[in-house]
């Protein structure tokens, strides 16, 4: 049994302007900025 829970990046004004910023998504989710999910 588990939980799934989605949300979406766009939503997330801080993960926005870092991509904006020229971070990659996967550079993100290594960094700890996609909560309750380890790389």
């Amino acid at each position: 049994h588990g939980i799934t829970k989605f949300s979406r990046a766009k939503d997330n004004p801080t993960l926005v302007n870092l991509v904006e910023a020229g971070d990659l998504p996967g550079y993100l989710w290594n960094q700890g900025w996609f909560k309750g999910v380890a790389p």
